[in-house]
């Protein structure tokens, strides 16, 4: 019977897929599985490599690229992490003595709490992300635990900060080392290789772009913790907390504990705004390690549990009833005028064009006839090296964009207007002396498409 709901529950993520992702970024892991199949990139000229963020996510979305079109095998993989984290919280729940209403509260919550429905559509490795985490804790004593510890930091890297402490648990328990090491190893081995020959390093080069352009690491440690914790408070995940108090008392709590502060305390000395990016994606992966005390809190079944379960339950649902329409608008801005700005960015710029851009995704899976630039640095790392040399706060890039329009001999640039911060992309080109003429504007929020000359 699980097997059909399974199954049941496959076709309907699939009938209820809008037919395009809402993030700009699902097209930038479009592009590169493109890339693989037909064996070049006639937009960026780069690796497939550089821009993702998880090889794991893009190795299987090219799998199934050989059978299906990119975005069908997009969402097909989408599909089954969702499917696979679903399956995770009900066994994770169980495995901290949940029974029956009890697994259903757990595997609610970590389904729907906060903007968790928005991930699993977003075209990127969110939902495996959530699925890994929900694994590793539930085979945190099995023999084959090294497998999966040397791959999910290539689903994202941050989770190399719960297969760490769950590796070392399992060797100081079973002290298997030989076979442990070997497992990890051979892991993780293919993955590292893949990116240190595609890119000169054996992980992602996504966290140095973003951490440069945004440079957040240059403000006040107050500063970045006050928005690390408005952050937090605004993923509508807080909820999550009351079973914090049970990880001292549960198989492997420590190792959940770890994670939580390292990959947090990471993010929010270096990049705190990360934690809030695309609907607090980057949160994600938290709630199914946080669901795993929470479950076992529940499962005592006493009355404060009990309150827990329906405090639980009812500020999920009405998460939902907050999260959901943001999630539409958003949606529909990238199925409509994202769409337009890329198709005119392919049909309109005359070809061999040099086009700035930073967000590196919709318009590359267009396919323009152009020479695209990513000021941000996911795809163009030598933007990155300028950030590092110029940029100290968000905002302030003006130097950066010259050196790399100059270099670059850029004579087009895209970039929002009605978002503020992405707004000063062209007004800092704008300060260093750079003439910006509008070929294209939008009704409101949108994209502009300048001609750019140095004045």
């Amino acid at each position: 019977m699980s097997y059909l709901v399974y199954v049941c529950a496959f076709l309907l993520f699939i009938a209820l897929w809008p037919g395009e992702f809402g993030l700009d970024d699902a097209y930038i892991t479009l592009s590169n599985a493109r890339t693989i199949l037909t064996g070049g990139d006639s937009v960026y000229g780069a690796s497939p490599l550089l821009g993702a963020t998880s090889a794991v996510h893009l190795a299987v979305v090219t799998f199934f690229g050989l059978f299906l079109p990119l975005p069908q095998a997009s969402v097909v993989v989408s599909a089954l992490s969702v499917i696979l984290y679903g399956a995770g919280l009900k066994a994770l729940a169980e495995a901290a003595g949940c029974r029956g209403w009890q697994t259903a509260v757990i595997v609610f919550v970590g389904l729907c709490v906060g903007y968790q429905s928005f991930q699993y559509f977003n075209g990127l490795e969110t939902g495996l992300a959530m699925a890994s985490v929900a694994w590793a804790l539930v085979l945190a004593d099995s023999r084959y635990l090294p497998l999966l510890c040397g791959i999910i930091p290539f689903v994202r890297p941050e989770l190399a900060f719960l297969a760490a402490p769950l590796f070392f648990r399992r060797l100081y328990i079973v002290r298997d080392w030989q076979w442990s090491i070997g497992l990890a190893i051979a892991a993780a081995f293919p993955f590292a290789l893949w990116y240190f020959l595609e890119t000169g390093v054996p992980f992602p080069n996504t966290g140095e772009a973003k951490m440069a352009f945004f440079a957040e690491i240059h403000l006040p440690l107050l500063v970045r913790l006050k928005l690390a914790a408005l952050a937090i408070g605004g993923s509508l995940l807080i909820v999550l907390a009351l079973g914090i108090p049970k990880l001292p008392r549960i198989p492997a709590g420590w190792c959940v504990a770890v994670f939580l502060v390292l990959w947090l305390g990471m993010a929010a000395v270096t990049l705190p705004s990360l934690l809030t990016h695309n609907f607090y994606r980057y949160l994600a992966p938290v709630v199914p390690a946080l669901c795993y005390p929470l479950a076992a809190k529940i499962a005592c079944n006493d009355a404060p549990s009990r309150l827990i379960a329906i405090i639980s339950v009812i500020w999920t649902a009405v998460s939902l009833t907050v999260a959901v329409p943001h999630i539409s608008e958003e949606a529909e801005f990238y199925s409509t005028e994202g769409r337009a700005a890329a198709k005119f960015v392919r049909d309109r710029i005359p070809a061999g064009s040099t086009v700035l851009i930073h967000d590196a995704g919709l318009v590359a899976w267009f396919l323009p006839p152009s020479h695209l630039v990513d000021v941000v640095g996911l795809k163009t790392p030598e933007s990155t090296a300028y950030h590092k040399r110029y940029t100290r706060h968000a905002c302030q890039w003006g130097k950066a964009l010259d050196g790399i329009a100059r270099d670059s001999g850029a004579t087009y640039l895209v970039g929002l207007q009605g978002i503020w911060l992405w707004e000063c992309v062209a007004a800092n080109l704008k300060q260093q002396g750079w003439e910006l003429a509008i070929v294209r504007a939008p009704n409101g929020k949108g994209y502009v498409v300048y001609r750019i000359i140095r004045s």
